[in-house]
């Protein structure tokens, strides 16, 4: 490791232990708890509501934060009591917003772009992201171990709704259902008349 490299490490670990990360997000509601080792980049495109908990480990990002046009509106959205597992990633170049009462196990990922890679002449990393679509995951849901959530076309995640371990979320789930498996496809739904959760037959 060069001098550069391990001045950098210690910066960073230094920065983490020293600066509380709330006072990295630009609006923090009461009873917020962020692991110290939690990364933010672009926390003032970032709206976090009382009692939400980030686990250690994750990464709040929002790409082309430092040339990007300041506004009041929250790229970024985490409401109020949800809890965000360790290892999870959330990214938005436009809209994520994560509701009240979410919970999330470890290892998620939610974004709505994609990395461009139309010029074959460019490593991907060189091209950019795409403008972005949206993810909105209502009230209640738990997204479990390993999911990913891929919002660049848009999709809303209903209130109430279960995501399976590792499934991969590309579009709309309704509320209070059950998806899991790759791509995600629904698993069960709540039946209010019985007060049951009900198999859904494959078709």
């Amino acid at each position: 490791m060069t001098i550069a490299a391990f001045i950098s490490r210690a910066r960073n670990r230094l920065d983490r232990l020293v600066i509380p990360r709330t006072s990295l997000v630009r609006t923090v509601g009461s009873g917020v708890q962020i692991d110290p080792s939690t990364r933010i980049d672009g926390g003032k495109f970032v709206r976090i509501d009382a009692k939400a908990n980030i686990g250690g480990q994750c990464w709040i990002l929002v790409p082309g934060f430092e040339t990007r046009q300041d506004t009041n509106e929250p790229v970024i959205l985490i409401g109020s009591g949800t809890s965000i597992g360790g290892y999870c990633t959330i990214s938005a170049v436009n809209h994520v917003h994560i509701q009240s009462n979410v919970l999330f196990g470890p290892r998620v990922w939610v974004t709505d772009h994609n990395h461009v890679y139309s010029d074959i002449s460019q490593p991907i990393l060189a091209q950019g992201w795409t403008t972005g679509g949206a993810v909105d995951i209502e009230d209640g849901c738990w997204i479990g171990t390993g999911a990913v959530i891929i919002g660049n076309k848009g999709l809303r995640i209903g209130r109430g709704s279960v995501v399976g371990a590792n499934a991969v979320v590309t579009s709309d789930i309704p509320p209070h259902c059950v998806v899991g498996g790759n791509p995600a496809r629904l698993l069960k739904r709540y039946d209010p008349d019985t007060a049951t959760w009900q198999h859904v037959n494959e078709q």
